[in-house]
């Protein structure tokens, strides 16, 4: 009765292992991406006072753009059995390379050259959704794009540098000194970026674009470790006091490059 086609069911046989299979048991449902996605959003759902434990809400790691083949699992071939009603939603990048990166992301769409971000984000949103499956797309290029580009954008880049610091130390970790060497280096570097390209239009995406392109893809094999630490960094100010939560529930509700992660949450848990 579902949409499933012949070829999903063989794919499904070969990817849908343990710690995807949950999706069977859930109230509601967020599909991401990769790993960064699966590990920020339980920290993201609990700043902004939706548990996925509590909404018995899973995330499906689907580990690429392959969401047709597990979405398809809640849609109904024929309307007439009725929708399952368990709202599913899909978390996914624009992958828009802003116009900072033209030069070097040639086959890619570039933002303001033949192409129009908001058709693109338009596009991305149909391709999954349907019935009660839902599409919510990044504001621009990616996931660490969108963060760097953000309110919250100092923060990630700290979590960046300490990434850094922990892949290279796997016999000390992240100790208290190379926090703060890391904590230097992000005042030292933005201040520097500000200086550079004050009073410029698009100050913020270049420094953002400096951030994901020139400092995190540069480093190699950081994202799940910088989202790692950037979710520490987030509970822990969530944690410091009941001011600093509103402030950062607020940022995650309102920010036009964090927001769309807010509302995937919350559609899942159907508020």
């Amino acid at each position: 009765f579902t949409k499933l086609r012949n070829g999903d069911y063989l794919c499904l046989e070969r990817f849908l292992d343990v710690t995807k299979a949950n999706l069977f048991f859930a109230k509601g449902i967020i599909m991401v991406e990769g790993d960064a996605e699966a590990l920020l959003i339980p920290e993201i759902a609990e700043i902004i006072d939706c548990s996925l434990v509590k909404h018995g809400i899973s995330v499906v790691n689907v580990g690429s753009k392959a969401f047709t083949r597990y979405a398809n699992i809640f849609k109904r071939k024929d309307k007439n059995f009725g929708e399952l009603g368990i709202p599913v939603a899909i978390i996914t990048d624009a992958d828009v390379v802003p116009a900072e990166g033209k030069g070097k992301y040639k086959n890619m769409s570039i933002e303001g050259i033949g192409k129009n971000l908001d058709e693109d984000r338009d596009k991305a949103e149909k391709r999954y959704s349907g019935q009660t499956v839902k599409t919510f797309v990044s504001k621009y290029w990616t996931l660490e794009y969108d963060l760097a580009c953000s309110e919250l954008r100092k923060d990630f880049y700290q979590a960046v540098l300490n990434a850094d610091y922990i892949k290279n130390s796997d016999k000390y970790g992240l100790t208290k000194r190379k926090r703060e060497k890391a904590k230097k280096r992000a005042d030292d570097d933005f201040a520097k970026w500000e200086a550079k390209w004050s009073g410029e239009v698009r100050i913020k995406e270049k420094i953002a674009y400096k951030i994901y392109n020139d400092v995190m893809l540069k480093k190699g094999q950081l994202k799940s470790i910088t989202a790692q630490c950037f979710a520490e960094i987030i509970k822990s100010k969530a944690e410091s006091g009941g001011a600093e939560k509103v402030k950062l529930k607020h940022l995650f509700e309102t920010d036009e490059h964090l927001i769309y992660l807010a509302n995937a949450i919350k559609y899942a848990a159907k508020k």
